[in-house]
């Protein structure tokens, strides 16, 4: 459901999941903007309302925290976004 030159953001570690996400972004035209792991939520939303991120890419847990529930945590606090994703 996203159109090309929407922006995606992307809380991912220096796995395979994050080129995964890098490649497949750049293949359907979107834009990808990383975002440091250490960011917690009231940083996370404030980028992701500077950017107007359209989603949001995570793991479920990193070393035992729940990624997944800090991106639906600042996707709420933010109007543009619509989804969250998580690998894991």
């Amino acid at each position: 459901g996203l159109k090309p030159g929407a922006v995606i953001a992307a809380q991912l570690p220096n796995t395979v999941e994050a080129m995964i996400t890098v490649l497949a972004a750049l293949r359907a035209g979107l834009v990808i903007a990383p975002l440091p792991l250490l960011w917690r939520l009231s940083e996370l939303s404030e980028a992701l309302n500077r950017i107007k991120a359209q989603a949001v890419v995570t793991m479920a847990r990193i070393d035992g925290f729940h990624h997944a529930e800090l991106a639906r945590r600042a996707a709420a606090n933010t109007l543009s976004v619509k989804y969250v994703a998580a690998f894991g």
